[in-house]
């Protein structure tokens, strides 16, 4: 290890592919001996893992290539991830920086401190955890820069991840997220992979919830929606990413499915599932997109019912085909589309929440914010309550009392006998599962 590093930051921008990766890097940081610092002042070394599907990710990126420049002009920065690809020279223009591409970021410490990557399990310092078991993508839609970055298909064997499971459960992680660039296409898409992979991990100790990332609605096949009825870990929380509402948006888009498809396959999911948590992303301002076909798209999501809806404005990244598509919408009118689905969403949210005022749920505890204790339902809702710091890391029983904002009041569960001892003034206190 060089003299000159002993220290490191890490600085994560995108998609919880990215949050894995970077959880990699911490891993090899800290196995070559640097001790890890929240202050970029402070590091030595800094890494930038930055994103490049929209010009907004760019800009952030690369604004903190340049902070931590200015931070500490004696540390060595890199900057890899997508938009070290894309967006090099933007990078490359940034005095002191280093590029790292993409491909070659799992080797980063080995190009500085001559320490060999290895096989090394993530550090994450989250509750939950993630873990990456596919990467690559090959559809190709018209508005996507990602496989241009991440085209070659793999997947993680499975007693390969079965093991990191296991790893990241005895470090006390309740929930661990399967992620992937295209999570449906684990083992190649075989249709039964990504189900036998999830039925595996009911027998991981120590886990209690599994979580999908976002995966295509067409990728939700029979046999995985049957793995999920079976499975006693899986959270009622899908990611089903719509794009847009509008049949002729959607094939410009180069969408695997319309609107009828969509809402057809996702009344059959709930169907299966019970009451389950939906959220998407819904880009405005595609190209060629009118008001018609984006009034088709605010009717979709309401029939869809979504529980959050994450808002993307149209970004002309190349090379994606969509960048060169003609009949942009200006950005007053992109900007209003944008509004648009914004209030539309903060109503579908707050009819999902109201919805849950009175229900007994489970929820992991994340952190004490604003005061009070913080976590999220199976279904991936924010409940703040009162409790003691011991809490967090553990899983609590809550009643939910009534909504405050974006979140969830919870009061404790009680059961019938810490009721009657409650009624006779007896001290009872908030049961919970503390962190391993």
């Amino acid at each position: 290890m060089s003299d000159e590093l002993k220290t490191f930051r890490l600085l994560t921008f995108g998609c919880k592919v990215n949050q894995y990766e970077t959880d990699l890097l911490r891993s090899q940081c800290l196995r070559a001996g640097l001790a890890e610092r929240r202050d970029t002042a402070q590091a030595d070394l800094v890494i930038v893992n930055t994103c490049g599907v929209t010009s907004r990710a760019v800009g952030k990126s690369r604004r903190a290539a340049r902070a931590a420049v200015r931070a500490n002009p004696r540390a060595l920065v890199v900057a890899t991830g997508c938009a070290a690809d894309l967006d090099r020279r933007d990078l490359e223009a940034i005095e002191h920086v280093q590029i790292v591409p993409h491909a070659e970021k799992a080797h980063i410490l080995e190009r500085l401190l001559h320490s060999p990557a290895g096989r090394v399990p993530p550090v994450c310092r989250r509750t939950r955890a993630l873990l990456r078991i596919q990467d690559g993508c090959n559809q190709f839609c018209t508005y996507c820069v990602v496989p241009h970055v991440r085209r070659t298909l793999w997947s993680k064997p499975p007693d390969e991840a079965l093991e990191e499971a296991r790893y990241l459960a005895s470090r006390g992680h309740r929930e661990i997220v399967l992620t992937g660039i295209r999570l449906g296409l684990y083992d190649a898409g075989r249709e039964d992979s990504l189900a036998r992979f999830l039925l595996a991990l009911e027998d991981v100790d120590g886990l209690e919830r599994v979580r999908l990332s976002s995966i295509e609605i067409g990728d939700v096949t029979d046999a995985l929606l049957g793995a999920m009825r079976r499975s006693t870990k899986f959270c009622p929380h899908l990611h089903l990413p719509l794009q847009s509402g509008d049949d002729t948006v959607l094939a410009e888009m180069h969408r695997p499915y319309d609107s009828r498809g969509y809402l057809r396959r996702l009344a059959e999911i709930r169907s299966a599932l019970g009451r389950t948590a939906v959220t998407t992303d819904v880009i405005a301002g595609f190209p060629g997109e009118t008001a018609e076909q984006f009034e088709n798209t605010l009717r979709v999501c309401r029939e869809a019912a979504f529980s959050k809806i994450h808002i993307f404005p149209f970004s002309a990244r190349r090379p994606a085909p969509a960048a060169d598509m003609p009949g942009k919408a200006a950005p007053a009118e992109i900007r209003r589309r944008v509004a648009l689905l914004a209030r539309l969403e903060r109503e579908l949210a707050a009819n999902y929440r109201s919805a849950m005022v009175g229900d007994t749920v489970e929820v992991l505890v994340e952190s004490r914010t604003d005061g009070v204790l913080e976590g999220k339902t199976r279904d991936y809702v924010t409940v703040a309550f009162d409790g003691e710091d011991s809490l967090v890391g553990g899983i609590v029983q809550l009643r939910i009392a009534g909504t405050s904002g974006r979140r969830l009041r919870g009061e404790p569960a009680f059961t019938e006998e810490a009721a009657e001892c409650k009624s006779k003034k007896k001290s009872t206190r908030l049961s919970g599962s503390r962190k391993a």
